[in-house]
Parts: C-alpha cells; sequence; structure tokens
C-alpha cells in the first residue's frame, strides 16, 4: 500500500471517528432524553402535551426500541384525557404500524375500552371477544372476560354477566372483583 493511500484510509479513519460518531451518539442520546421528557409529562398527567412529545419521538426516531412503548402511551394519553375516539383511531394506526398478533391483542383491548367509555357496550363485547378468542396472550383474556361481564352488566344482561365473571380463574389477579360482580349480577 502506498504512502498517499495509506494517509488517505488514515484520515478518513479520523473523519469518520471526529465526526459522525459523535453525531450518532448525540442522536443516541437525544432519543433517550425525548422519551424521557414525553415520560415526564405524562406522569404529571400532562396528556396532551406528552403526546406531542411522543410523536416527535416517533417522527425522530421511528425505528427505536421504544418507538412501539410511545404508540402505545399515545393511546394511553388520549384515553386517560378521555378522548376516547382519538384513542380508537391510534389504536388503528398502531395495528397497522406493527401487525404483530401480540399488539393486534393489545389494540383490540384497548379499543374495547374506549367503545365501553363510549357506552357503545355490544362494540366493546365484539374488541374484547376477538382478545378471548385469539386466545393467545392470557395477561389480556381474563380482563377482557371481566370488562365483558361489565358491558352486560350495564345492559342489564345479569346472567350473561355472571358467566363472563365467572370464567375469570380464581389465580387471575380479577378473580376477588369477578367473584363480589357475580353474586351482584346474580
Amino acid at each position: 500500500m502506498s504512502l498517499k493511500l495509506h494517509i488517505v484510509v488514515v484520515f478518513l479513519g479520523w473523519v469518520v471517528l471526529f465526526t459522525i460518531l459523535p453525531f450518532y451518539t448525540l442522536a443516541k442520546d437525544s432519543s433517550e432524553q425525548l422519551f424521557q421528557f414525553a415520560e415526564e409529562l405524562f406522569k404529571e398527567g400532562e396528556f396532551y402535551r406528552a403526546i406531542t412529545e411522543y410523536r416527535r419521538f416517533l417522527s425522530y426516531f421511528p425505528e427505536s426500541d421504544e418507538a412501539l412503548d410511545a404508540h402505545f402511551r399515545i393511546f394511553e394519553c388520549y384515553f386517560y384525557g378521555e378522548r376516547y375516539s382519538d384513542a380508537m383511531a391510534w389504536s388503528r394506526r398502531t395495528q397497522n404500524s406493527y401487525p404483530q398478533k401480540e399488539v393486534v391483542n393489545q389494540t383490540n383491548f384497548n379499543s374495547g375500552k374506549c367503545l365501553f367509555k363510549l357506552e357503545n357496550y355490544p362494540g366493546a363485547r365484539h374488541h374484547f371477544s376477538s382478545v378471548v378468542a385469539a386466545g393467545d396472550d392470557s395477561a389480556l383474556i381474563y380482563p377482557a372476560r371481566y370488562w365483558i361481564g361489565l358491558s352486560y352488566l350495564k345492559e342489564d344482561k345479569w346472567e350473561e354477566a355472571s358467566n363472563e365473571f365467572g370464567a375469570v380463574p380464581s389465580n387471575s389477579f380479577l378473580f376477588a372483583k369477578s367473584q363480589f360482580a357475580t353474586q351482584r349480577a346474580l
């Protein structure tokens, strides 16, 4: 290798080391800082400001490891801010961006909660039932059954409510609530 070529290679190595690498590190720090800022706003109950920051994070860092977390946080911000239609629209957007089965189950569950809050109980049951039918995520199946039971209670369908509450097993964190609700429904 000639001396000139060697000098050029060393020079390019230094350029990469001192120009590109610091920007990569800065971008990584910036993504973490932006996500943490959005998290702080969320924790403080500043849901609409948090939405802006989570969306900014997704715009700047769409391939980040925290991108899916940001999607779910945006849903939560809309939900806690009582903007249920916006929350459902965001759930659909999340499903389109992440079509994996577990994400679809979570977004269906989330949409069911929104429809419940909007007093569309049959629509809520449809979404919760799709989670139960998928049968993959035991962390969501029993809460979905519980919400289905609640929707039946809201419509004075006591026996159906009791059946759903009765399907929650004793090892679920919702068992005690389900047992109480079953007794009240009957």
